[in-house]
């Protein structure tokens, strides 16, 4: 499965692995949002707009609408991080639904 944000590929894996474990917060907050996730409350939203097609951003993409996001994600482009299950396009990915170190991400 291939999960796409402002028209980038952010995350890539297999379909148990990305349901289980997603490692990209923005796929984080998409299955966050599916109705079956949210049984008994309010689905929760993503705050923010996608960046438009000329509202390109120095940094990550999805930095302005990601509640991990550092200052460094706002100023740097991040690269696909890869760790045998797939790849994401973040400075931290997550695990087990915590943002790494960046030493442990490379």
């Amino acid at each position: 499965v291939v999960v796409q944000y402002a028209g980038q590929q952010v995350e890539a894996q297999k379909t148990e692995g990305l349901f289980r474990e997603p490692r990209h917060p923005y796929t984080s907050a998409l299955l966050a949002a599916l109705p079956e996730r949210a049984t008994g409350r309010v689905l929760p939203s993503i705050p923010g707009v996608v960046p438009g097609q000329f509202d390109r951003l120095q940094g990550c993409m999805f930095a302005p609408r990601c509640t991990f996001a550092s200052e460094h994600c706002h100023r740097v482009k991040p690269r696909h991080a890869s760790d045998g299950f797939g790849r994401a396009l973040c400075h931290t990915p997550l695990s087990q639904g915590v943002p790494q170190t960046a030493g442990a991400a490379a």
